[in-house]
This record gives structure tokens, C-alpha cells and sequence, in this order.
């Protein structure tokens, strides 16, 4: 059983970790195509920044109603948002090894993807920390 910010910690790092891995894969395909189609991040980006930016934040409501001052660190996600990470996970990886897709579609895509992911990660990691410092 842990405290609830560090249930808060925990769902920051997940989305930071997840963000900057497909960010890593985005990159690394626009760095290989040599074309400014990475540009198309950028809608990519403020797309996904808003919906993620709802979905931590209702996590972090839903961690701040769970009964007690700790939990089980399992806690840090319902059982929706783990079905959703997995399947996630799963499209990414059907999509990149399919060959179906071209390169130039990574190269936005999961840059703008990863950078969003990456972002609110961060954001709710400061949240987290910074409230955690003003209780004491």
C-alpha cells in the first residue's frame, strides 16, 4: 500500500515513459525520411495533448476519490485504462511490423503522439510533486 501521490507519481511516469518511447520511434523515422512531413506533428500533437491532457487529469480525480490514504500501486489506473494501454500497444505494434504503413507516416504521427504522451506525463508529474511539497 502506498500514498496517493505516489499513485499520481506513478500514472505521470507510465504516460512520460510510453510518450517518449513512440516519441524515440518518431524521430528516429524522420530522421530517416529527410522530409518536413514530421511537420504534421504539430496537429498530431494539439489533438492528443487535449485528449490526454483529460484523461490524466480524470485519473488523478479518480485516484483522489479512491477511500483511505493509500492504496495498492496497481491502483494508479482502473482496469479500463490498463484495457486501453493494451490495446495501444498492440496497434502500434501491428502497425509498425505490418509494413503496411510508410515510414514518412511514423515520422508525424508518433512524434506528434509521443510528444503529447511524453508532455501531460510531465505535467502530471510536476502536479504530483508540487502538491506533494506544499502539504508537506
Amino acid at each position: 500500500m502506498v500514498r496517493k501521490v505516489w499513485l499520481k507519481i506513478a500514472n505521470g511516469l507510465l504516460w512520460f515513459a510510453a510518450g517518449f518511447n513512440i516519441l524515440r520511434i518518431g524521430i528516429k523515422a524522420a530522421m530517416d525520411n529527410g522530409s518536413l512531413v514530421w511537420l504534421w506533428c504539430i496537429p498530431v500533437f494539439i489533438a492528443f495533448d487535449m485528449m490526454f491532457s483529460r484523461v490524466i487529469g480524470k485519473n488523478s480525480r479518480r485516484i483522489d476519490g479512491l477511500e483511505g490514504g493509500k492504496a495498492p500501486l496497481w491502483k494508479f489506473m482502473n482496469l479500463r485504462g490498463y484495457l486501453i494501454i493494451a490495446f495501444m500497444m498492440s496497434l502500434g505494434i501491428v502497425l509498425s511490423t505490418s509494413g503496411k504503413l510508410p515510414d514518412a507516416f511514423f515520422a508525424f504521427f508518433y512524434t506528434g503522439l509521443g510528444t503529447a504522451l511524453a508532455f501531460e506525463g510531465l505535467k502530471g508529474l510536476a502536479r504530483s510533486i508540487f502538491r506533494k511539497q506544499e502539504r508537506g
